[in-house]
């Protein structure tokens, strides 16, 4: 492991400021600091690096913790607090009734089917509260969850962001056994996905593009019970997210593939929504 230096607490800084950055943005602030420090700034040390500065925050139960977009397999960074629970994470930047909001966000989100509710639901949420908010402070909460990579939003959609995937991923694991799963190709944390009509198991939609997208429709077989994938496809442009398991940069073009059973169609990102029920 590198000797602890100044382009660590550099990097550090820059987290602390940030709180979860794409891998790529890290990289990159990896490299300019090495550089302003004087430093080696070999892309092939980057884990360790990055190892280097988590050994220093052991003892104050941090740590900067890689982890991926649900939506997109996209991999991102973020300086999170090892404690595993909602309360420990959210409370010294929201109110109590707000954290009570953000516990219904969840269970709502991660109950559902498909690991996404109407962002309208989400907001008419605040009326059922102790406490209750009204949709116009419900929708600035929501805006300033998606503006803090805690919740998502496309098409009208609302699923997990990735510094709630990142941050909450182990605790939301054990508490919600009966929702939560592993995916069956990457074996990380899945709540968002495709079900296999035969046997239930669910697989991200990355990961299933990354596997079955150069096989013919009666190849592509569910990893668990071997029946037919027949779900639409995430097309990948260039390498997508994962070569052999390592991140290659990030989705930069998605569109859908139809199966023969599906013809879904991609959907633009929403703005976000600005009415709500009263």
């Amino acid at each position: 492991m590198t000797t602890y230096h100044n382009g660590h607490r550099l990097l550090l800084q820059v987290m602390i400021s940030k709180k979860i950055v794409t891998e790529n943005e890290a990289r990159d602030f990896y490299t300019k600091v090495c550089s302003t420090c004087n430093e080696d700034a070999n892309p092939d040390k980057f884990t360790e690096f990055i190892a280097t500065i988590n050994n220093q925050l052991e003892s104050l139960f941090m740590e900067l913790r890689r982890g991926r977009s649900e939506d997109t397999g996209d991999v991102y960074y973020s300086l999170v607090n090892k404690a595993e629970d909602e309360h420990s994470k959210l409370a010294t930047e929201y109110q109590p009734h707000e954290i009570e909001f953000i516990k219904s966000m969840l269970n709502m989100i991660i109950e559902s089917e498909n690991g996404s509710v109407s962002s309208v639901d989400l907001i008419n949420i605040g009326m059922d509260l102790t406490k209750k908010i009204s949709a116009q402070a419900a929708q600035e909460l929501l805006n300033k969850l998606i503006d803090g990579g805690w919740i998502k939003e496309n098409g009208g959609k609302a699923f997990l962001g990735s510094r709630t995937i990142i941050e909450l991923g182990s605790y939301l694991k054990n508490k919600y056994k009966d929702h939560v799963g592993e995916c069956m190709l990457c074996l990380d944390f899945v709540i968002m996905g495709d079900l296999c009509d035969g046997c239930g198991t669910k697989i991200h939609k990355y990961c299933a593009a990354m596997n079955f997208q150069s096989l013919p429709q009666n190849k592509r077989k569910c990893p668990k019970c071997k029946s037919e994938w027949n779900k639409a496809l995430i097309k990948l442009d260039s390498e997508g997210p994962f070569v052999n398991g390592n991140a290659a940069g990030g989705m930069r073009d998605i569109s859908i593939i139809p199966s023969t059973s599906s013809g879904a169609s991609s959907q633009p990102m929403s703005n976000r929504r600005r009415g709500a029920r009263r």
